[in-house]
């Protein structure tokens, strides 16, 4: 069975696979647990009357929605890895991820409609006091310490969020947390930041994406420059460590955008942890669908490929883009080490991007 983001919006390309009897589309708790209940009965019946098989299921399945979070079980902990921590020095072990929502509704054209085609257009979330159950279940079966909380959005709901801090402040749980937050969610939140400072926030992931206002309307991210100032001044007058990511690569846009995000790198995070990412037309987004139809994708690209930065859509200057990651993260690196591998790695990526346009354009004439 087949699961997943990109087997749910992308399913022509597993239908035809051998090794793959079900693909299941969107969530897959409830039909996944269907079928195998299924199988296991069809397995006594065909037993007991010496008959084969009889498969009453289509390959493509559309996964059932479970509309009220707090029905799931709390994750089996003895079956996965949960001890490690993304930042052992930040968030202390035993180190624990907790999903409280589904959905985005958001539509930022690098990633929707993905999401929405997942899990649907309505946000579902888990009540408050469900996911402060479950933190007390990992503090006494396992010594939680610290947690990560995956939720993309985690301050949406302000009722919601109210509710969290007074269930959190009854349980007197002391555990260090972080969180993923849109700068328009800490404005319009900026009221409870201190008392989610105080229950052990410690640290908030914003993608803040650009420093150009531009590239932000051209994202449709809902947001603006402005507002990731306010958001970064926010957390920094709580004392809340900030990983902010930016994103560039796009035909659109231009160097004076990429120097834009370069001004605001150094204005508003110069002590803090950030990610400068080149952009990956992922199916299932819109961008993907744009390029796409507009002839812009190199064909010979690998899309899952997040950390090298290899061509994928025509008129972006990869060896540029290349520089300024390696340029940004040198100022930046407080090690020698640190520099060091990301020397190495700009070296690597140059010999990536020559190689990949090399290999293209000779294919190219070859045709």
């Amino acid at each position: 069975m087949w699961g997943g983001v990109d087997p749910s919006v992308s399913t022509e390309k597993y239908e035809n696979n051998h090794l793959i009897d079900y693909i299941i589309r969107g969530e897959g708790e409830i039909s996944f647990l269907e079928i195998i209940k299924a199988k296991i009965e069809e397995l006594d019946e065909n037993k007991s009357i010496g008959m084969n098989r009889i498969d009453r299921f289509k390959k493509v399945i559309e996964g059932k929605k479970i509309e009220n979070l707090d029905n799931l079980d709390f994750v089996n902990r003895d079956i996965v890895s949960h001890s490690n921590s993304p930042n052992p020095l930040l968030l202390k072990e035993p180190h624990f991820s907790i999903l409280t929502s589904r959905a985005c509704l958001y539509n930022c054209k690098f990633c929707a409609p993905a999401s929405k085609k997942m899990f649907g257009k309505k946000i579902r979330t888990r009540s408050a006091e469900n996911v402060v159950q479950e933190l007390i279940y990992l503090k006494d079966k396992y010594g939680l310490k610290s947690v990560t909380f995956e939720s993309d959005n985690f301050l949406q709901d302000r009722e919601w969020l109210i509710n969290f801090i007074d269930c959190l402040k009854k349980s007197k749980l002391k555990v260090n947390f972080n969180i993923h937050g849109r700068s328009n969610n800490i404005i319009k939140n900026h009221d409870l930041i201190k008392e989610l400072k105080i229950l052990g926030l410690i640290e908030v992931f914003i993608g803040i994406e650009s420093g150009s206002d531009k590239m932000l309307k051209y994202f449709k991210k809902g947001t603006s420059v402005d507002m990731n100032k306010k958001a970064v001044n926010i957390l920094k007058n709580n004392n809340i460590k900030i990983q902010a990511s930016f994103i560039s690569g796009f035909p659109v846009e231009t160097k004076e955008d990429i120097k834009l995000t370069e001004q605001f790198i150094k204005e508003n995070l110069s002590n803090e942890i950030f990610g400068f990412s080149t952009f990956v037309p992922l199916p299932g987004s819109f961008f993907y669908e744009e390029y796409k139809k507009k002839g812009l994708l190199f064909e010979d690209s690998e899309y899952s490929d997040f950390n090298l930065k290899k061509p994928r859509i025509m008129g972006v200057d990869y060896y540029y883009l290349s520089w300024i990651n390696f340029k940004l993260f040198l100022k930046y690196s407080d090690s020698y080490f640190s520099q060091l591998s990301h020397l190495i790695f700009f070296v690597y990526n140059i010999f990536l991007i020559s190689e990949f346009y090399i290999k293209y354009y000779i294919k190219n004439i070859i045709k």
